[in-house]
This record gives structure tokens, sequence and C-alpha cells, in this order.
């Protein structure tokens, strides 16, 4: 039994408008099928396009030609919007520039994430649940620079 590709890339181009009305090329794919279930190295020089190809993928950017399909979906048919819900529901993705919540951890980063991508686990898997209690949004670690709270529940990590 084949199964089909998770990721799916044919004739994908990349291109950037330069002054005077040339283009800079960045990215040229003639075709990249990632199986699902597989673990893929991306590597390549500093401005080789590696982060160009992820952004592309996830919808982040749209190519200047070709297709590209995650899974069932063709991710450029959609709207911003839905690219944004399916990014969110559909693809694991940790950007270049993390913008992190410097007064979070690193797992309530994790789990704010997962609070936009509607997926808050109502159990938490054995490592976390022994040092993370729930608590309610006026706590001081949940609220935001300007005192207002954020949607909550959110955990609390015991040291």
């Amino acid at each position: 039994m084949t199964t089909r590709p998770a990721v799916v890339l044919r004739d994908v181009r990349k291109s950037f408008p330069l002054g005077g009305g040339g283009s800079l090329e960045v990215l040229d794919v003639e075709r990249l099928d990632l199986p699902a279930g597989s673990c893929t190295v991306l590597r390549g020089r500093s401005g080789s396009g590696k982060t160009t190809l992820l952004n592309l993928i996830a919808g982040v950017a749209a190519p200047s030609a070709g297709s590209i399909r995650v899974g069932d979906t063709d991710v450029l048919a959609l709207s911003e919007a839905r690219r944004d819900r399916f990014r969110a529901a559909h693809i694991g993705y940790v950007f270049q520039t993390f913008n992190l919540l410097s007064a979070f951890t690193a797992l309530e980063n994790v789990m704010l994430a997962m609070v936009f991508a509607d997926a808050v686990p109502r159990r938490l898997p054995g490592w976390a649940s022994a040092s993370v209690s729930r608590t309610s949004p006026s706590s001081s670690r949940a609220a935001s620079s300007s005192g207002s709270p954020l949607r909550g529940p959110w955990p609390t990590i015991r040291h």
C-alpha cells in the first residue's frame, strides 16, 4: 500500500522584485514530495532559501509560481485567514524569530500557541502534569503588559 506524501510541491518558484523592473529568483523547486511520518532535514548556506521554502509550505508567503499541497489541501487556494487557521490546526512551525513572550516559560509559550489553535489538551502528558498546574487568567504571570488578563486558564510552572 502506497501512502500519499504529506507535502507536495510542483514547479514552485519564488522571486522578489528589484528596482528597475528586474527580479531576484530565490527558490526554484521542480518537484518535492515529503512522505507522511518522515523526518526531513533542510540544510543549506545562509541565504539559500530554507526559510523561504518553509514559509511557502506553511502558507506564510505565496510562491511566484507553482503548486503546494499539504495533505489533501491546496494551500494556495485558501484565503489568508483560512491559511492562518489551517496552519494553526495542521502545521507545527517555529519561526526563525521566535517572538516568545518573555513573561511566560517555554511551556507556557507553547500552550499559548495551542490556545490559538484551539488545541489545549484536556489532560497534560505525565511529564508536564507533574510540574504544571492551572491558574486563573488573573494570575500576574498571565496578565499582559497593559494589565488586562489574557484568555486562560494558564499553566504555572513549579520549580
